[in-house]
């Protein structure tokens, strides 16, 4: 049995719902009725096909798309700062800090616990780009992905442009700008939280009933 709801709710990501369930038709008929893999090769192929034609067609709403990404991103990790100002001020003031102290017995500093550290990093790099998928796509329906990749490849690009400028301090001063141990395993991190956060995104638009068949399809893949 092939998985033509995932398949829609896929190729849901690049056109309309309507268009995609037409499409997904015309492809489980044209596939052979044992060809899984061909049937996916056909959809993975129109997806992509898709989204390059959304992105030569709309180049300027693409961009506006991937800016209006770079907003949501910048807005969410601002929330995450503040809760983890908030968190680490109240663990602090239940003596919940890491104390360091002088040469001479007093106190130096009190840092936040490493499990609010460890909370924020986590919030940062799954929930918030999850949240910033679901946004997109609420944004740009009937070319979610596209908006995505649009998003994606413009902050590749700010990251490649923050390493080049961090190299270039390195050489001066021997020092690099901070903040730049992101790698592009974690870029890549972030691309799958993204496109999670559009799935579900869609999912949620189809209904009750819907998301029922897509799990019903998804466990006899």
């Amino acid at each position: 049995m092939r998985s033509e709801a995932a398949a829609e709710v896929l190729l849901s990501l690049v056109v309309a719902p309507e268009i995609a369930e037409s499409m997904v038709g015309d492809l489980a008929e044209a596939a052979p009725a044992p060809g899984k893999l061909l049937f996916w090769w056909s959809v993975l192929r129109t997806a992509a096909f898709r989204i390059g034609r959304d992105l030569c067609d709309a180049p300027l709403r693409m961009l506006q798309l991937a800016f209006c990404g770079t907003f949501y991103s910048l807005l969410l990790s601002g929330v995450v700062a503040l809760a983890f100002s908030l968190l680490s001020n109240a663990a602090m003031a239940f003596g919940g800090g890491v104390r360091t102290y002088r040469a001479d017995g007093g106190l130096s500093m009190v840092a936040p616990p490493g499990w609010v550290m460890g909370i924020a990093i986590i919030a940062l790099v799954t929930v918030v780009p999850f949240l910033v998928g679901w946004l997109l796509a609420n944004r740009s329906r009937g070319c979610e992905m596209t908006a995505l990749l649009a998003y994606f490849l413009l902050a590749a690009a700010l990251h490649g442009l923050k390493l080049y400028l961090s190299a270039l301090q390195l050489r001066r001063i021997g020092h690099p700008w901070r903040g730049t141990e992101e790698t592009l395993a974690q870029l890549w991190s972030v691309r799958g939280f993204l496109t999670m956060g559009a799935i579900f995104s869609r999912i949620g638009r189809f209904g009750p009933s819907g998301i029922r068949k897509v799990l019903k399809s998804i466990g006899a893949v």
